[in-house]
């Protein structure tokens, strides 16, 4: 049977999923990270979520992921990024599978001695930015992810990396 807050999670869910597939709406609301915080408090207050359950939520992920979408969105609109792929294009290879391999290679050594997550936040938007400039971003996304990962594999990954 369902109750009122399955109900409501039902229709906050839908409404979340509608809202990420058709992002202008979402920007209505203050974007993506509004509506899914609209969609937790709605959840949590219809009873949809227990207290119980919201408690043992991973919160310092959570924030860890915020606070590095907040820098990210931070580094985009100050131009320091741009100023940033500036400089790091000068040094890059102009061909764009050589430029693919060397972010590659940065990406992996840079993960072998800091945690992966934080490279991840602070190197992907770069890789972002260089990949569409070239016309690959799609596949230099998909090898940096894979890229921030591989480093775990390694004798000498950082402590972090193997939690």
């Amino acid at each position: 049977e369902l109750s009122h807050g399955k109900m409501a999670g039902l229709v906050g869910a839908l409404a979340t999923l509608a809202a990420f597939a058709y992002a202008p709406a979402a920007q209505e609301v203050g974007g993506t990270s509004s509506v899914a915080l609209l969609f937790v408090a709605l959840s949590l207050g219809a009873g949809g979520i227990s207290r119980q359950t919201f408690n043992s939520y991973n919160w310092h992920l959570l924030f860890l992921i915020g606070g590095g979408s907040a820098l990210g969105l931070a580094v985009q609109e100050s131009g320091l990024l741009s100023l940033l792929t500036d400089a790091v294009q000068r040094q890059l290879s102009s061909s764009p599978w050589l430029l693919i391999v060397e972010l590659t290679l940065v990406i992996v050594g840079a993960t072998t001695f800091v945690s992966h997550t934080v490279a991840a936040l602070v190197l992907m938007p770069l890789v972002v930015q260089l990949g569409e400039e070239a016309g690959v971003e799609r596949i230099a996304v998909l090898l940096g992810a894979f890229a921030c990962s591989t480093a775990c594999a390694l004798p000498m990954t950082s402590f972090p990396n193997v939690n």
